[in-house]
C-alpha cells in the first residue's frame, strides 16, 4: 500500500473523525472516498504510532475515590456510591439504590437494635431486595413519621415497617395517627394521647433510621402528605429545598417555618440528629438539594446515592 495512506496528517484526521466526531468507519470511508477496510487499518496504524492513546479507567476504583471525598467533605461514617447509568429513570434509580441498601443494611444492624424507618419507594424497593434467610436477632422495627393520608398504601409508613419485620422475623410497633393533621392544636392533643406517646418517646431510643429524602420543592411538596396548592409556594417562599420524613428544610438543612411543619406528626429533626446511624437511601436531580441540606446539618452520616449525585455534591 502506498506509504501516503499512513501519513500522519492523515491518520490525525481520520482519528479525530471517528473519536471526536463520533462517525462510523463506513461513514469516514465514504466521505474521504476510500475503503471501510482501509479505515480500520489507518486507525490500527495510529493506535500502534501513537497517534491514539487509549486509557482504561477503572470505573470501581473512580467511585471508591468519590466515597473517599464525600465522606470527608461532610464527614460521613460510611458512603456507597451506586455505578448508574446517566439519565436513569426515577423509578430504576430507586430500585437500585434500594437494592444495594437491602445489602447494605445486614453490615449496619446488630442485635438488639431499635430500627426506624421512613415511607416511600425507595424503601419499598429496600425491603423487598432484603435476603429473609439473613436473620438478626432481637431488632425492633419503628416508624419515623405518621401514616400517609393519600398516595399509594404500599410505600406508606406503618405498612413497610410490618413488612420489614416480616423479612426479619423481628417485633414492631406501630403508629395510629396521620402524618398530618388540621392543625398544630390537633397534632398536640393526638401526641398526648397515651399509646401514640408511647410510641413516639422511643424516637429517642432509635439506634438505627433508614430513610430516602423528598423531591426538590422546585418540582412540589409530598402529595402523600398534603394537597393545600399554597404550601408550595409558602415552601419555595421561605427556600425550602425538599424534606427530610415530611420536615420541608432550607439549603442548610434547617426547619423552615411553614405551617405544613408545625402540623407534621414526625420526629423532630434535632432527634433524628442524635441518633447514632442515619442511613439516607437517595439519589437524582430531583433529590440533590435534599440531599445536600441534610448532610450540611449532620443529619445523615451514612449515604446511599448514585455517580451523577455524588458528582453533583462534590461540585457544589
Amino acid at each position: 500500500m502506498d506509504n501516503k495512506i499512513y501519513s500522519i496528517p492523515l491518520m490525525t484526521k481520520i482519528s479525530e473523525m471517528y473519536y471526536y466526531e463520533k462517525l462510523s468507519q463506513n461513514e469516514i470511508a465514504k466521505k474521504l472516498k476510500i475503503s471501510t477496510s482501509t479505515v480500520s487499518r489507518i486507525l490500527t496504524k495510529a493506535l500502534n504510532e501513537g497517534i491514539i492513546k487509549v486509557e482504561i479507567i477503572d470505573i470501581q476504583e473512580k467511585h471508591k475515590l468519590l466515597e473517599q471525598k464525600l465522606k470527608k467533605r461532610y464527614q460521613l461514617l460510611d458512603v456507597v456510591v451506586l455505578n448508574t447509568i446517566e439519565n436513569i429513570k426515577p423509578v430504576e434509580l430507586k430500585k437500585s439504590l434500594g437494592k444495594s441498601a437491602g445489602e447494605k443494611i445486614f453490615d449496619l444492624l446488630k442485635p438488639g437494635q431499635l430500627l426506624g424507618i421512613g415511607p416511600g419507594e425507595t424503601m419499598l424497593e429496600m425491603i423487598n431486595s432484603i435476603n429473609p434467610q439473613k436473620i438478626i436477632g432481637g431488632i425492633r422495627v419503628i416508624p419515623l413519621m405518621g401514616a400517609w393520608s393519600r398516595g399509594p398504601v404500599e410505600n406508606e409508613v406503618n405498612k413497610l415497617v410490618h413488612l420489614i419485620s416480616s423479612k426479619l422475623f423481628c417485633d414492631y410497633f406501630i403508629l395510629p395517627a396521620p402524618a398530618y393533621v388540621s392543625s398544630e392544636e390537633i397534632k398536640n392533643i393526638l401526641l398526648d394521647e397515651p399509646y401514640i406517646k408511647e410510641i413516639t418517646s422511643l424516637w429517642e431510643s432509635v439506634d438505627v433510621a433508614i430513610f430516602s429524602t423528598g423531591i426538590d420543592t422546585y418540582f412540589g411538596v409530598p402529595v402523600q402528605l398534603v394537597n393545600e396548592k399554597d404550601v408550595i409556594k409558602k415552601a419555595r417562599k421561605e427556600n425550602g429545598v425538599g424534606d427530610i420524613l415530611g420536615n420541608i428544610i432550607d439549603e442548610k438543612g434547617q426547619e423552615i417555618k411553614i405551617e405544613l411543619n408545625k402540623r407534621l406528626i414526625s420526629i423532630p429533626l434535632k432527634v433524628l440528629k442524635n441518633i447514632p446511624l442515619k442511613i439516607c437511601v437517595s439519589g437524582g436531580p430531583a433529590k440533590f438539594r435534599s440531599i445536600r441540606g441534610a448532610l450540611n446539618s449532620q443529619l445523615i452520616n451514612v449515604l446511599i446515592t448514585d455517580k451523577q449525585t455524588a458528582d453533583l455534591l462534590l461540585t457544589e
